[in-house]
Formats: C-alpha cells, sequence, structure tokens
C-alpha cells in the first residue's frame, strides 16, 4: 500500500482513510490502541474480551441480553421440580 499524508489537527488527531479502515475492519465508536513500536506509530482494533464479545453480537442480532438472576432462577427450577419452596440454604 502507498502511504497516504494527512495532516494533524491541533489536538493531535488525524483522520485514518477510509480504505485503510475498511481493509482493517475500523468501524466508528470502536476502541482503538496506539502504541510505538521501533520508529512507527501503530494503531489496532482493541481486542475484546468474551464479555465485549458477546455484548457485540447481541448488538448485531438487535436483541438486549438482560442480566440473569442465576439464584432466582435455580430455586425457582428447584421449586417446580421439587414443589420444595425455601429448601435451599444459603451459604
Amino acid at each position: 500500500m502507498v502511504g497516504i499524508e494527512r495532516k494533524l489537527g491541533p489536538k493531535g488527531q488525524i483522520v485514518i482513510p477510509e480504505e485503510i479502515r475498511k481493509a482493517k475492519g475500523l468501524k466508528p465508536g470502536m476502541t482503538v490502541v496506539v502504541d510505538v513500536e521501533d520508529s512507527k506509530i501503530v494503531v489496532e482494533p482493541k481486542k475484546m474480551g468474551i464479555v465485549e464479545w458477546l455484548e457485540e453480537q447481541v448488538k448485531k442480532d438487535g436483541k438486549v441480553l438482560g442480566k440473569i438472576d442465576w439464584d432466582k432462577s435455580y430455586e425457582e427450577e428447584f421449586e417446580a421440580k421439587w414443589g420444595a419452596k425455601g429448601a435451599i440454604s444459603r451459604r
């Protein structure tokens, strides 16, 4: 790829050319990591953990992922199966 010149803005900002953003999968709102390697400035997408990845997948599908109350869900299942309300002891 041929180097593309950009002027540095007053706050140290540059615009990453569209063809580079597309080639590297950079999208508006993404977090990037800026680093220096040897004499080069390197800009890379931030690596996602499993939680961030799952949130991204949910956003793509347009579904909302709510918090799960695991204790409540387990108690409800236990009561439905065994009919023993309040039989679960808390530690």
